[in-house]
């Protein structure tokens, strides 16, 4: 029962619902109820999502498993009380004025209010805001392709979906189109609630034209990979009576019918009210063929379609629900907005009730077909939001799959078929996840089928099963459905014997009588005996019996199977003897003959079977009969692999058997250097080395070899990361390959190779590993010595001794970290020890004058650990009396003194430099990045341009008189040597003098000096007071100020002369850089304090006595 969209308010006398009876109430309305609501066995939808309101003058009852429920804001207030028991559900806001009472697995989805709130057995409210949680995935389709969410198919050589201006096009509006593309997630079917909205567009600029066919939204079982249904009127969906099956794993399929067929129950589509154009048709599952199960009358208004246009049109909106939340159940109902809200086209309805509709599956795919036949329309959707309160990821998707056989099946054995789930379309990578397959088998009978059922379970990306033909037919296998999902529309492929996968070959032709035997899986050149047996189908216990004995000639012929191809020449032998063998492509290969004795087993032993390449190999057998046994064709073939006994990893270059820091330099760490790979068969069972004497196989096909690297020395040290990690090996001449390689670190090392590993046992999974064994690592001699890079100033700081100068041979500061580096400006820990042999050299420069002073500052000592010098030190830029004694005249300022960092390797020839070098004192005018700089240099952060200025300099001890009654304060002044002269250092603020520790002496023998008193003993008991600072009396010590320090005297009340000089050595940080050796016996450093003798003021010309 449906209730119309007339009014706003209803009035219901009451209600009861039997036999699963449904009643559809449209949203955003009042209805009242004049009584009791009991729902015993049916449902109550609110169709739509305004907010409704249901008031019950009685009691509200709910049992059965029957539901209360929709996609509205619902409330509901009953006068009497609430009971939900036997599962019930109801979703929304319940209000008594009684009691609430939920019983035995009762669920209340929202909220409840009522005088009493009883719970009962495992019954639960479910609080939220009254409204199913739905999420949601919205595509507008803005874009220029469509990208991984969708997967589109096309059959009949139609054009396959495409977004074009903003939109998704189904179909052109051009004939027997059928189009598909399918969303990309699971929709869980049971306990579900799905929404699909959608715009949806179908014109033709033709007036005339009658439009078709229309549009189909299909929910099908995700197991089964999608498959579309037939073109025209079956809208993708349905089936055709000319064998086109129907949409494969389809559950529901709603059509948007412009044309009429899809409503009518020809074509070979089954039920249905006849043709029905401009309508809404509802067809089931595969289980019932496709079965008609709802719809609208015709020609609805406004038309699904528009004629005579060039636009888009009409635009209207379609909204799909599909309800499943009630257990058995599948509530399916389709509104459209054709501008003034929404509307219902097809009531709600439960699709489960159909006869022959099967069960829900676990996981529902959403796909949309659109479909063309004589009449046409271009068809395209937009604004599609699709909704549901459960829905998953697809996850691993496997891309489809491939089965391989060997290409001459027998009726008296069970066929071998390898089941490859593939995860790309060239089938070179396999899913290694657990896989489910279903597999299929056309015609089935009672002489055929899969042993031990067609579902089959496997991990590692392959396993084998078995199948049975007892009779000589054909019979096409396949995979019908898996888990994981297979991508839609994919098609199984299959490979026969070593021919190329294909459609075709999944078509397996069985015959009574053949060949019989087993190459075993073995090494390149190894040799094998292999018995082979000629058998046929004994006619009455249909078992494998002799075929015949004697003397016989069999043709045999190789196949490269995997690799295809053979560049190289190699073959198969027996017993010494090379047999024509061929690429995969050749369809008629000519076999080579040899004449075999069979015994009365019908049994022949093929001698020395070799292949002395590597690969997976066929090796194929044939015999034309001849008098008795005429016109007997028997054929066989077995598959083996061959593969190298190992791998040989071999630097042409760089091999130093030593492997420690004697070893000569070979590159820089991240610098390329050659490594060649190659392949190697087997010798002998007793071979200790397999790169010596054996031969190489270049048919060698693996992927994902791991590179690596083994630290040789220094130990312990860190193992260097190598720039390629893994390589492919490809078919080469000698099977070489050749790869530039990079190591990070410093050191001695050994190059690695590592195949894959086949998952165990060994030959058991063909997909891992190469063909399903491991091949063994590979190691090669000592590689090295690996230097670094470069050698990078991390920081680098001097602070000049005294402000923005230091004197010359005057100590100042210097911090620097030093790193050496690899190519990509990684530290090269390893750098450390004996390997670490780079030396620290400071340089100077001043002004650029193209003069290098660099022999006045000399080196830096240091120790390299885990990489890094740190210093933190002092340097001094020294006078030339330094290096020659004799040299002893003053020097002119160094006023714009730079200075670098310079690091040698020591090395022969060097080979490692300090990067981003922008420092060359040797180069007049400065020198340019990267071509001719040597030294990094260092930040003086005293000055904007790091420069710094050295001083010659001295201290200069005065001489002053005074009067006796007086004190006396001396100059003791420290100067620079400038234009000829010595002059005052300003500058200086830093220098200090102390008089303790015998700093300064007293030359007259009869004054004696105590320091820890600073009391000058003149003699006869008479004792002045010293001190040292800018302002009487001074202390024991003072620094400079403006150059100057004053030297006090207190008055000594006699005549007396005190001679003193600065001894530098026992002043703090001994300034020799303040003595003049061009001084005789340190002149500079002597002075006197005279008392009771001054030679007056010099400014005084005349002076007279003035009497008043």
């Amino acid at each position: 029962m449906s209730v119309s969209d007339t009014y706003s308010t209803y009035v219901i006398k009451g209600m009861t619902l039997y036999e699963n009876s449904t009643v559809t109430l449209k949203a955003g309305k009042s209805y009242i109820i004049d009584g009791d609501l009991y729902i015993n066995s049916g449902s109550v939808f609110i169709a739509g999502v305004e907010a409704t309101t249901l008031y019950i003058n009685g009691s509200l009852t709910i049992e059965n498993a029957s539901m209360l429920s929709g996609l509205t804001s619902l409330d509901v207030y009953v006068k009497n009380d609430i009971t939900l028991k036997g599962d019930a559900q109801a979703q929304g806001s319940y209000y008594s004025a009684g009691n609430a009472k939920l019983q035995t697995n009762a669920i209340l989805t929202g909220r409840v209010s009522a005088q009493k709130v009883e719970m009962q057995s495992s019954s639960k409210v479910i609080y939220d805001d009254g409204q199913p949680k739905l999420e949601c995935f919205n595509d507008d389709f803005s874009r220029s392709v469509l990208g991984e969410n969708w997967v589109v198919a096309q059959r009949n050589n139609s054009e396959l979906p495409s977004i074009q201006s903003g939109r998704l096009r189904m179909t052109r509006n051009i004939g027997n189109q059928a189009t598909s593309a399918t969303y990309q997630r699971l929709f869980p079917a049971a306990n579900n609630l799905v929404e699909v909205t959608f715009r949806y567009y179908a014109w033709s600029p033709t007036w005339l034209n009658t439009g078709g066919d229309g549009l189909a939204v299909i929910l099908s079982d995700a197991t089964v990979t999608p498959q579309p249904g037939s073109f025209g009127g079956a809208l993708g969906y349905a089936q055709r009576d000319n064998g086109t099956p129907g949409f494969a794993g389809g559950w529901l399929g709603v059509g948007l019918d412009e044309y009429g067929n899809f409503s009518n129950g020809n074509e070979g589509k089954v039920g249905g009210p006849g043709f029905r154009t401009q309508a809404i048709a509802i067809r089931g599952g595969v289980g019932s063929s496709y079965r008609y199960l709802a719809g609208t009358t015709a020609n609805l208004n406004p038309k699904i379609d528009v004629s005579g246009t060039s636009s888009a049109q009409p635009g209207h909106l379609y909204r799909l629900r599909i309800d499943s939340r009630v257990a058995g159940r599948s509530m399916v109902s389709l509104d459209r907005n054709t501008g003034s809200g929404f509307s219902t086209l097809v009531a709600p309805f439960d699709a489960m009730a159909t006869a022959g509709q099967e069960q829900v599956p676990a996981d529902f795919l959403l796909s949309l077909t659109g479909s063309t036949g004589g009449a046409n329309n271009n068809h395209e959707l937009d604004d599609i939001q699709i909704c549901a309160l459960r829905s998953n990821p697809i996850g691993v998707q496997i891309d489809h799959f491939q089965l391989d056989y060997s290409g001459q099946p027998l009726t008296c054995n069970p066929e071998t078929v390898t089941v490859n789930a593939c995860a790309n379309p060239a089938c070179s990578t396999l899913i290694k996840d657990p896989v489910t397959a279903t597999l299929s088998l056309t015609p089935t009978s009672a002489s055929n089928g899969w042993i031990g059922g067609n579902t089959v379970t496997f991990s590692g990306g392959s396993t084998t099963v078995q199948l049975r033909n007892n009779t000589p037919t054909a019979v096409t296998i396949g995979v019908s459905g898996s888990t994981p999902t297979t991508k839609p529309f994919s098609s199984t492929l299959c490979k026969a014997g070593a021919g190329t996968p294909s459609a075709a070959a999944c078509t397996l032709n069985f015959a009574d009588s053949g060949f019989f035997f087993d190459v075993l899986d073995t090494y390149s050149n190894q040799p094998q005996d292999v018995t082979i047996s000629a058998v046929k189908k004994d006619d009455i216990t249909k078992q494998c019996v002799p075929g015949f004995t004697g003397v016989r000639s069999v043709g045999f012929w190789g196949t490269y199977a995997s690799p295809n191809t053979n560049n190289f020449g190699s073959k198969i032998s027996i017993d010494g003897n090379a047999i024509a063998t061929y690429a995969a492509s050749v369809a008629s290969p000519t076999p080579t003959t040899l004449n075999l004795t069979f015994d009365n087993q019908g049994k022949a032993t093929l001698k020395k079977v070799t292949y002395p390449d590597a690969g997976q190999m066929q090796l194929s057998a044939s015999h034309n009969g001849s008098g008795e046994t005429a016109g007997l064709v028997m054929t066989g073939s077995d598959k083996f692999v061959a593969r190298p006994v190992g791998l040989c990893i071999t630097p042409p270059q760089g091999v130093c058997a030593a492997g420690d820091s004697s070893c000569p330099v070979f590159k820089k760490a991240g610098e390329t250097f050659q490594v060649d790979i190659k392949a190697m068969a087997w010798e002998s069972a007793n071979d200790g080395d397999i790169c010596v004497g054996n031969q190489t196989t270049p048919n060698f096909v693996l992927s994902g070899i791991g590179l690596g690297s083994t630290l040789v020395a220094p130990s312990p040290g860190t193992n260097a990361a190598l720039g390629i990690t893994t390589y492919n090996h490809g078919a080469a001449t000698n099977s070489v390959n050749t790869i530039s390689q990079t190591v990070s670190e410093v050191g001695v090392f050994r190059m690695t190779a590592t195949p894959p590993e086949a998952k165990s046992p060994e030959g058991s999974t063909i997909s891992t590993g190469y063909f399903g064994y491991t091949i063994p690592p590979a190691s090669s001699l000592p590689v090295g010595r690996f230097v670094p890079w470069d050698f990078n100033l991390l920081s680098g700081v001097l602070t000049p001794a005294c402000g923005q100068f230091s004197y010359m041979s005057q100590p100042f500061g210097v911090k620097m970290t030093v790193q050496a580096r690899n190519k990509s400006a990684g530290v090269t820990t390893n750098y450390g020890g004996e390997f670490a042999k780079g030396r620290l050299y400071l340089v100077a420069g001043n002004n650029h004058d193209g003069i290098d002073r660099t022999d006045r500052v000399g080196s830096m000592m240091a120790s390299w650990a885990s990489g890094e010098a740190n210093i933190d030190s002092q340097s001094r830029f020294a006078r030339l009396s330094e290096r020659d004694p004799g040299l002893t005249t003053p020097e002119e300022p160094f006023k714009l003194l730079r200075f670098g960092l310079q690091v040698l390797d020591e090395e022969s020839p060097s080979v490692t430099f300090m990067a981003d070098a922008d420092l060359n004192p040797g180069i007049k005018n400065g020198c340019t990045k990267g071509v001719n700089c040597n030294a990094k240099q260092l930040t003086i952060p005293t000055r904007v341009n790091n420069t710094m200025t050295a001083y010659y300099g001295r201290l200069l001890a005065g001489t002053a008189a005074g009067l006796a009654s007086a004190p006396l304060a001396i100059p003791l002044q420290m100067q620079y040597y400038e234009g000829g002269n010595w002059l005052q250092n300003k500058e200086d603020k830093c220098t200090q003098l102390s008089l303790a520790n015998q700093g300064f002496t007293f030359l007259n023998p009869s004054h004696t000096f105590d320091a820890a008193t600073r009391e000058l003993n003149l003699g006869a008991g008479r004792k002045i007071k010293l001190g040292l600072g800018s302002s009487a009396p001074g202390g024991d010590a003072a620094l400079a100020k403006d150059g100057e320090i004053l030297f006090h005297f207190a008055r000594p009340d006699i005549s007396v002369r005190i001679p003193y000089k600065v001894d530098l050595a026992k002043q703090p940080l001994s300034p020799f850089w303040l003595s003049d050796p061009a001084s005789a016996n340190d002149g500079n450093l002597q002075g006197e304090a005279i008392f009771g003798s001054s030679r007056g003021n010099d400014r005084i010309i005349y002076r007279r006595e003035v009497l008043q």
